[in-house]
């Protein structure tokens, strides 16, 4: 064991100082994107909000105005019938008033007949009475056979359909809280990257070639991984949550790739999957898409194994001398459907689906990049749209 006296000589000047303050750096810096980004969505979701009352509001309006004509259009039917009906009952009492005071006068005249007539005069007016009583009785019997002193009653049925909606259990609609994804802005670990691979300072561009500058010195950092000649992300993706990040992959053959040569390897996987091998495929809670020679094809082309089964694959360029090939991919990760899709950008098109990922522990994104001398592989990473 060092004495105390000998470590506290080497503490400024370790690589400990830079480290730490690096990673408060950053963490600040995640902290306030982070809380940015929450009082944005703060304000989205009061826009949100607002915009549903008027929507709910301006329902209900149509609804109402709905309602409105229909009532208006029952009480309109119901008055032309009420007029229709009525009218013909005027006319019937109004000829049946009439013909009540001819058989008054009828009577009358019977009277005046049986009182005062001769018997010849009596015979011959009794003839013409008869006559207008004939006429009298069928008019009342023709009343009765032609159902015109029928009961017509008025009766309003409402449609049914406006009854289930009154009776209806369900509410006037639901409010849904929806997951939408999270465009993320990947940053990737250059202390821990391989010794033969290089990041930005930035963290969002990856070379698959070592760097020229300060390379020795870095490379005697102990944090960089051993086997995965790649780099990972500094933060992982946790569940709940849905991700969106993109990646621009620029691609030139400087001599052709020998026979199942890998290039590069981009995918998510736990912490405890990275740095076992130089490469994540294959291995459990990891997902990758990997770009190398295919002898099949004598090409360079991109391909996702899942289970021993290739689930995609495509032919990127040729493999020969300066051939070249720049490739924009989406990466979107649904930690609640357990689904990790890749897109290619520029054509608008999903190119395949890894289901039953395990999202239990954090994914980190992860690159990888293999064969500097035959391809050369510049990856920059982006929050995406």
């Amino acid at each position: 064991m060092k004495p105390l006296a000998d470590v506290l000589k080497e503490i400024k000047s370790s690589a400990a100082i830079p480290l730490l303050e690096k990673d408060l750096k950053d963490l600040k810096e995640n902290f306030e994107e982070v809380i940015k980004y929450l009082r944005d969505r703060i304000k989205t979701i009061k826009s949100q909000k607002e915009k549903g009352l008027e929507e709910v509001r301006s329902i209900r309006k149509q609804l109402n105005d709905h309602f409105d004509k229909l009532e208006k259009q029952m009480c309109d039917e119901l008055d032309a019938k009420h007029s229709r009906l009525k009218a013909k009952l005027e006319q019937i009492v109004n000829e049946m008033e009439n013909r009540a005071t001819l058989v008054g006068q009828l009577e009358d005249e019977f009277g005046t007949l049986t009182q005062y007539a001769t018997e010849l005069q009596l015979y011959v007016g009794l003839q013409e009475l008869e006559t207008a009583t004939s006429r009298e009785t069928k008019y009342m019997e023709d009343l009765e056979s032609e159902n015109h002193l029928g009961d017509d009653d008025m009766e309003v049925n409402i449609s049914s359909a406006v009854f289930s909606v009154l009776q209806e259990d369900s509410p006037f609609g639901d409010v849904a809280i929806k997951s939408s994804p999270h465009t993320t802005r990947v940053s990737l670990d250059e202390e821990t990257a391989h010794r033969e691979v290089s990041v930005s300072k930035d963290g969002r561009t990856f070379a698959n070639s070592r760097k020229e500058v300060g390379q020795k010195l870095d490379s005697l950092n102990p944090n960089r991984h051993k086997c995965f000649k790649g780099a990972r992300g500094t933060q992982g993706f946790t569940h709940p949550g849905i991700y969106f990040y993109e990646v621009t992959l620029s691609l030139k053959v400087v001599a052709p790739l020998q026979t199942n040569n890998m290039v590069i390897e981009i995918g998510i996987a736990r912490k405890s999957a990275i740095d076992k091998k130089k490469y994540i495929e294959g291995q459990q809670y990891a997902y990758s898409m990997i770009v190398g020679q295919h002898p099949a094809c004598d090409a360079a082309c991109v391909h996702v194994v899942r289970d021993r089964k290739v689930i995609f694959h495509k032919t990127l360029m040729k493999n020969k001398v300066d051939e070249e090939c720049r490739l924009v991919l989406g990466f979107l990760l649904n930690t609640d459907t357990g689904t990790w899709e890749i897109y290619d950008i520029e054509k608008d098109v999903r190119l395949c689906v890894v289901r039953d990922v395990n999202c239990d522990e954090p994914l980190f994104p992860v690159i990888s990049g293999y064969n500097p001398s035959e391809v050369q592989v510049t990856a920059t990473f982006g929050s995406g749209h």
